[in-house]
Protein backbone atom coordinates (compact mmCIF):
# COMPACT_ATOMS: atom_id res chain seq x y z
CA UNK A 1 0.00 0.00 0.00
CA UNK A 2 1.42 3.20 -1.02
CA UNK A 3 1.47 6.18 1.96
CA UNK A 4 -0.76 8.59 1.90
CA UNK A 5 2.28 10.96 1.75
CA UNK A 6 2.99 10.75 -1.36
CA UNK A 7 -0.38 12.54 -2.46
CA UNK A 8 -0.36 14.91 -0.40
CA UNK A 9 3.37 16.12 -1.49
CA UNK A 10 2.01 15.59 -5.29
CA UNK A 11 -1.36 17.98 -4.00
CA UNK A 12 0.40 21.57 -4.68
CA UNK A 13 -0.73 24.33 -2.59
CA UNK A 14 -1.64 27.56 -4.22
CA UNK A 15 1.96 29.12 -3.08
CA UNK A 16 3.44 26.01 -4.99
CA UNK A 17 1.46 26.45 -7.81
CA UNK A 18 2.46 30.02 -8.41
CA UNK A 19 6.17 28.90 -7.32
CA UNK A 20 6.41 26.79 -9.93
CA UNK A 21 4.84 28.89 -12.86
CA UNK A 22 7.46 31.08 -11.96
CA UNK A 23 10.12 28.64 -11.76
CA UNK A 24 9.26 28.13 -15.64
CA UNK A 25 9.44 30.91 -17.02
CA UNK A 26 13.03 32.40 -15.35
CA UNK A 27 14.57 28.71 -16.77
CA UNK A 28 12.40 28.94 -20.14
CA UNK A 29 14.37 32.41 -20.55
CA UNK A 30 17.48 31.06 -19.72
CA UNK A 31 17.17 27.85 -21.67
CA UNK A 32 15.65 30.34 -24.54
CA UNK A 33 18.96 32.52 -24.43
CA UNK A 34 21.59 29.55 -23.86
CA UNK A 35 20.03 27.87 -27.82
CA UNK A 36 20.29 31.44 -29.42
CA UNK A 37 24.42 31.36 -27.88
CA UNK A 38 24.63 27.79 -29.23
CA UNK A 39 22.69 27.52 -32.46
CA UNK A 40 24.85 30.99 -33.08
CA UNK A 41 28.05 29.75 -32.57
CA UNK A 42 28.10 26.03 -34.36
CA UNK A 43 26.15 27.89 -37.57
CA UNK A 44 29.07 30.28 -37.62
CA UNK A 45 31.34 27.22 -37.72
CA UNK A 46 32.62 26.79 -34.00
CA UNK A 47 33.41 23.55 -32.69
CA UNK A 48 31.15 22.07 -29.70
CA UNK A 49 31.04 18.78 -27.58
CA UNK A 50 28.15 17.26 -26.23
CA UNK A 51 29.79 17.84 -22.60
CA UNK A 52 30.85 21.76 -23.57
CA UNK A 53 27.34 22.26 -24.69
CA UNK A 54 26.02 20.51 -20.93
CA UNK A 55 28.64 23.22 -19.35
CA UNK A 56 27.13 25.84 -21.14
CA UNK A 57 23.50 24.95 -20.60
CA UNK A 58 24.26 24.74 -16.91
CA UNK A 59 26.17 27.96 -16.96
CA UNK A 60 22.91 29.90 -18.34
CA UNK A 61 20.73 28.18 -15.91
CA UNK A 62 22.74 29.16 -12.39
CA UNK A 63 22.85 32.32 -13.75
CA UNK A 64 18.78 32.97 -13.30
CA UNK A 65 17.65 34.49 -9.89
CA UNK A 66 17.00 31.90 -6.97
CA UNK A 67 18.77 29.34 -8.70
CA UNK A 68 19.84 26.28 -7.04
CA UNK A 69 21.23 24.70 -9.50
CA UNK A 70 19.62 21.25 -11.63
CA UNK A 71 16.91 19.40 -10.77
CA UNK A 72 19.06 16.59 -11.95
CA UNK A 73 22.08 16.30 -14.83
CA UNK A 74 21.62 17.77 -17.78
CA UNK A 75 21.91 15.55 -20.88
CA UNK A 76 23.06 16.37 -24.35
CA UNK A 77 22.79 13.71 -27.18
CA UNK A 78 23.28 14.04 -30.74
CA UNK A 79 23.54 12.26 -33.73
CA UNK A 80 23.33 8.17 -33.02
CA UNK A 81 24.03 9.24 -28.93
CA UNK A 82 20.45 10.76 -29.42
CA UNK A 83 18.94 7.32 -30.37
CA UNK A 84 19.06 5.80 -26.68
CA UNK A 85 16.63 7.27 -24.81
CA UNK A 86 18.91 6.85 -21.43
CA UNK A 87 22.41 8.23 -22.69
CA UNK A 88 24.43 10.64 -20.62
CA UNK A 89 27.29 12.12 -22.08
CA UNK A 90 30.62 11.45 -20.75
CA UNK A 91 34.68 11.13 -21.24
CA UNK A 92 34.14 8.26 -23.42
CA UNK A 93 30.99 8.64 -25.26
CA UNK A 94 31.50 12.24 -25.80
CA UNK A 95 31.15 13.02 -29.22
CA UNK A 96 31.71 15.98 -31.53
CA UNK A 97 27.99 18.43 -32.63
CA UNK A 98 27.26 19.00 -36.43
CA UNK A 99 24.89 20.12 -38.62
CA UNK A 100 24.18 16.37 -39.95
CA UNK A 101 21.67 15.07 -37.34
CA UNK A 102 19.37 15.85 -34.31
CA UNK A 103 20.83 17.32 -31.02
CA UNK A 104 18.45 16.14 -27.73
CA UNK A 105 18.76 18.91 -24.72
CA UNK A 106 17.46 17.11 -21.54
CA UNK A 107 17.91 19.52 -18.34
CA UNK A 108 16.04 21.20 -15.54
CA UNK A 109 15.97 23.27 -12.71
CA UNK A 110 15.77 23.79 -9.19
CA UNK A 111 14.57 27.34 -8.01
CA UNK A 112 13.55 28.69 -4.72
CA UNK A 113 9.76 27.60 -5.53
CA UNK A 114 9.82 25.65 -8.28
CA UNK A 115 11.16 22.58 -9.88
CA UNK A 116 11.87 22.72 -13.83
CA UNK A 117 12.19 19.40 -16.10
CA UNK A 118 12.26 20.59 -20.41
CA UNK A 119 13.80 18.62 -23.30
CA UNK A 120 13.93 19.99 -26.37
CA UNK A 121 15.04 18.44 -30.55
CA UNK A 122 17.12 20.46 -32.21
CA UNK A 123 18.80 20.53 -35.82
CA UNK A 124 21.28 22.90 -36.55
CA UNK A 125 21.50 21.74 -40.12
CA UNK A 126 19.04 20.82 -42.59
CA UNK A 127 17.26 17.88 -41.69
CA UNK A 128 16.02 14.30 -43.02
CA UNK A 129 12.31 13.96 -44.22
CA UNK A 130 12.45 10.86 -42.10
CA UNK A 131 13.60 13.29 -38.95
CA UNK A 132 10.95 15.64 -40.24
CA UNK A 133 7.95 12.86 -40.39
CA UNK A 134 9.63 11.64 -36.60
CA UNK A 135 9.49 15.02 -34.77
CA UNK A 136 6.47 15.83 -36.15
CA UNK A 137 4.24 13.06 -35.16
CA UNK A 138 6.39 13.67 -31.56
CA UNK A 139 4.95 17.47 -31.65
CA UNK A 140 1.48 16.00 -32.43
CA UNK A 141 1.18 13.40 -29.59
CA UNK A 142 2.50 16.63 -27.34
CA UNK A 143 0.16 18.74 -28.46
CA UNK A 144 -3.13 16.32 -28.14
CA UNK A 145 -2.48 15.81 -24.83
CA UNK A 146 -1.71 19.21 -23.89
CA UNK A 147 -5.45 20.13 -25.44
CA UNK A 148 -6.79 16.94 -23.50
CA UNK A 149 -10.37 17.31 -21.70
CA UNK A 150 -11.24 14.83 -19.86
CA UNK A 151 -13.82 13.26 -16.80
CA UNK A 152 -11.69 13.48 -13.09
CA UNK A 153 -12.43 9.89 -12.92
CA UNK A 154 -10.26 9.01 -15.67
CA UNK A 155 -7.72 6.77 -15.20
CA UNK A 156 -3.78 8.03 -16.04
CA UNK A 157 -2.85 5.04 -18.56
CA UNK A 158 -5.75 5.57 -20.83
CA UNK A 159 -4.45 9.15 -21.52
CA UNK A 160 -1.15 7.51 -23.08
CA UNK A 161 -2.99 6.87 -26.14
CA UNK A 162 -3.70 10.48 -26.71
CA UNK A 163 -0.01 10.88 -26.72
CA UNK A 164 1.09 7.68 -28.87
CA UNK A 165 -1.54 7.76 -31.55
CA UNK A 166 0.12 9.81 -34.10
CA UNK A 167 2.99 7.69 -33.89
CA UNK A 168 1.04 4.89 -34.09
CA UNK A 169 -0.62 5.26 -37.20
CA UNK A 170 2.53 4.51 -38.83
CA UNK A 171 3.95 2.01 -37.00
CA UNK A 172 6.35 3.83 -34.66
CA UNK A 173 6.84 3.81 -30.73
CA UNK A 174 8.81 4.58 -27.70
CA UNK A 175 9.31 2.20 -24.95
CA UNK A 176 9.55 4.87 -22.31
CA UNK A 177 7.01 6.35 -19.52
CA UNK A 178 4.77 9.28 -21.25
CA UNK A 179 4.91 11.14 -18.10
CA UNK A 180 5.54 11.40 -14.49
CA UNK A 181 5.27 13.63 -11.58
CA UNK A 182 7.30 17.01 -10.62
CA UNK A 183 8.35 18.13 -7.47
CA UNK A 184 7.74 22.08 -6.49
CA UNK A 185 11.41 22.23 -5.17
CA UNK A 186 11.53 18.80 -4.50
CA UNK A 187 12.40 15.49 -6.89
CA UNK A 188 12.14 15.85 -10.42
CA UNK A 189 10.01 12.65 -9.98
CA UNK A 190 7.37 12.57 -8.29
CA UNK A 191 4.99 9.37 -7.53
CA UNK A 192 2.09 8.47 -7.63
CA UNK A 193 1.90 10.31 -10.83
CA UNK A 194 2.44 8.46 -14.33
CA UNK A 195 1.51 7.55 -17.21
CA UNK A 196 2.09 4.41 -19.39
CA UNK A 197 -1.19 3.07 -20.75
CA UNK A 198 0.65 -0.69 -20.01
CA UNK A 199 1.26 0.47 -15.89
CA UNK A 200 -0.37 -1.32 -12.84
CA UNK A 201 0.55 2.00 -11.78
CA UNK A 202 -1.14 4.18 -13.87
CA UNK A 203 -4.43 2.05 -14.50
CA UNK A 204 -5.01 2.91 -10.84
CA UNK A 205 -4.37 6.58 -10.49
CA UNK A 206 -6.56 9.79 -11.13
CA UNK A 207 -5.39 13.15 -11.62
CA UNK A 208 -6.07 16.01 -9.01
CA UNK A 209 -6.11 19.82 -9.82
CA UNK A 210 -3.32 20.83 -8.34
CA UNK A 211 -0.86 18.14 -10.20
CA UNK A 212 2.12 18.99 -11.96
CA UNK A 213 3.53 16.02 -14.68
CA UNK A 214 5.76 15.79 -17.42
CA UNK A 215 4.74 15.63 -21.09
CA UNK A 216 7.24 14.06 -22.81
CA UNK A 217 7.02 11.27 -25.72
CA UNK A 218 9.44 10.46 -28.45
CA UNK A 219 11.18 8.44 -30.81
CA UNK A 220 14.51 7.02 -31.03
CA UNK A 221 15.57 5.39 -34.41
CA UNK A 222 18.44 3.06 -33.44
CA UNK A 223 21.65 3.72 -35.08
CA UNK A 224 20.96 7.29 -36.39
CA UNK A 225 18.76 10.00 -34.56
CA UNK A 226 16.15 10.44 -31.45
CA UNK A 227 13.73 12.70 -31.16
CA UNK A 228 12.09 14.05 -27.67
CA UNK A 229 10.04 16.53 -26.72
CA UNK A 230 9.20 17.28 -23.13
CA UNK A 231 6.96 20.21 -21.58
CA UNK A 232 5.88 20.61 -17.71
CA UNK A 233 1.70 20.11 -17.42
CA UNK A 234 -0.25 21.50 -14.45
CA UNK A 235 -3.76 19.85 -13.88
CA UNK A 236 -6.73 22.07 -13.88
CA UNK A 237 -10.58 22.06 -13.28
CA UNK A 238 -13.04 23.15 -15.95
CA UNK A 239 -15.87 23.91 -13.49
CA UNK A 240 -17.82 25.43 -16.54
CA UNK A 241 -18.06 21.70 -17.66
CA UNK A 242 -20.09 19.24 -15.42
CA UNK A 243 -22.27 16.01 -16.50
CA UNK A 244 -23.94 13.72 -14.38
CA UNK A 245 -22.23 15.27 -11.30
CA UNK A 246 -18.28 14.72 -12.62
CA UNK A 247 -16.31 17.08 -12.87
CA UNK A 248 -14.24 17.91 -15.92
CA UNK A 249 -10.05 18.58 -15.94
CA UNK A 250 -7.80 19.59 -18.45
CA UNK A 251 -3.83 20.78 -18.58
CA UNK A 252 -2.15 24.27 -18.29
CA UNK A 253 1.35 24.13 -20.11
CA UNK A 254 3.70 26.14 -17.66
CA UNK A 255 7.12 25.19 -19.74
CA UNK A 256 7.38 28.24 -22.36
CA UNK A 257 10.47 27.01 -24.92
CA UNK A 258 9.85 27.29 -28.93
CA UNK A 259 9.71 23.92 -30.82
CA UNK A 260 11.88 23.57 -33.79
CA UNK A 261 10.11 25.19 -37.02
CA UNK A 262 12.76 23.30 -39.41
CA UNK A 263 11.63 19.95 -38.28
CA UNK A 264 8.05 20.37 -38.05
CA UNK A 265 5.93 19.25 -41.25
CA UNK A 266 3.20 21.22 -41.59
CA UNK A 267 1.07 19.57 -43.55
CA UNK A 268 0.45 16.77 -40.81
CA UNK A 269 -0.69 19.46 -38.53
CA UNK A 270 -4.98 19.92 -38.52
CA UNK A 271 -6.08 23.75 -38.15
CA UNK A 272 -7.05 22.99 -34.97
CA UNK A 273 -3.32 21.59 -33.55
CA UNK A 274 -1.93 24.50 -35.69
CA UNK A 275 -4.25 26.88 -33.36
CA UNK A 276 -2.75 25.60 -30.55
CA UNK A 277 0.58 25.50 -31.50
CA UNK A 278 0.43 29.46 -32.35
CA UNK A 279 -1.43 30.06 -28.89
CA UNK A 280 1.08 28.57 -27.39
CA UNK A 281 3.66 30.55 -29.16
CA UNK A 282 1.68 33.62 -28.24
CA UNK A 283 2.52 32.76 -24.62
CA UNK A 284 6.00 32.44 -24.95
CA UNK A 285 6.34 35.95 -26.08
CA UNK A 286 4.01 37.15 -23.34
CA UNK A 287 5.98 35.90 -20.53
CA UNK A 288 9.30 34.75 -21.69
CA UNK A 289 9.58 37.67 -24.02
CA UNK A 290 8.86 39.54 -21.00
CA UNK A 291 11.29 38.18 -18.86
CA UNK A 292 14.05 38.31 -21.71
CA UNK A 293 13.75 41.78 -22.16
CA UNK A 294 14.23 42.39 -18.39
CA UNK A 295 17.26 40.58 -18.35
CA UNK A 296 18.73 42.40 -21.20
CA UNK A 297 19.00 39.07 -23.04
CA UNK A 298 18.32 40.24 -25.95
CA UNK A 299 20.17 37.65 -28.23
CA UNK A 300 18.11 35.26 -26.87
CA UNK A 301 14.52 37.76 -27.17
CA UNK A 302 15.17 37.81 -30.77
CA UNK A 303 15.69 34.39 -31.17
CA UNK A 304 12.60 33.69 -29.31
CA UNK A 305 10.52 35.85 -31.60
CA UNK A 306 12.19 34.39 -34.85
CA UNK A 307 11.16 30.74 -33.49
CA UNK A 308 7.78 31.65 -32.81
CA UNK A 309 6.61 33.28 -36.02
CA UNK A 310 2.77 32.87 -36.33
CA UNK A 311 1.47 30.03 -38.83
CA UNK A 312 -1.43 29.84 -41.63
CA UNK A 313 -4.25 27.68 -39.78
CA UNK A 314 -5.64 27.04 -43.19
CA UNK A 315 -4.11 26.13 -45.69
CA UNK A 316 -6.69 24.88 -48.90
CA UNK A 317 -6.22 21.21 -50.03
CA UNK A 318 -3.83 20.23 -46.98
CA UNK A 319 -7.38 20.63 -45.14
CA UNK A 320 -8.61 17.21 -46.02
CA UNK A 321 -5.55 15.32 -45.09
CA UNK A 322 -5.83 17.26 -41.84
CA UNK A 323 -9.12 17.04 -40.88
CA UNK A 324 -8.54 12.77 -41.19
CA UNK A 325 -5.78 12.85 -38.83
CA UNK A 326 -7.93 14.99 -36.41
CA UNK A 327 -11.10 12.42 -36.92
CA UNK A 328 -8.48 9.66 -36.00
CA UNK A 329 -7.45 11.06 -33.23
CA UNK A 330 -10.80 11.55 -31.85
CA UNK A 331 -12.00 8.11 -32.36
CA UNK A 332 -9.04 6.30 -30.30
CA UNK A 333 -9.66 8.82 -27.46
CA UNK A 334 -13.13 7.83 -27.85
CA UNK A 335 -12.85 4.56 -27.61
CA UNK A 336 -10.19 4.42 -24.67
CA UNK A 337 -13.37 6.56 -23.12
Amino acid sequence: MQSPIIYLKALKHPVEIKGMVEANVKDSAAVCDCFAYIEGRITDGENFTELDVVRILDEYRYEQRLSLGNSFRTVVAFGENSAYPNYEPTINTNTQIFTNSTIVLDSGGQYFGGTTDITRTLHFGTPTDDMKEAYTRVLLGMIQLSMLTFPSRLKMAMVDVVARSALWEVGMDYFQDTGHGVGAFLGVKESPIKIHFNSKVSSEQTFKPGYFLSNEPGYYRDGQFGIKLENILQVVEKPWLNHGGHSFLGFKVITLVPFEPNLIKLELLSPHQRRWLNKYNEQIRHHVGAELKKQNRMHGFYWMMDKTKYIPENEGGRIIINMLLFVTSTVLINFVL
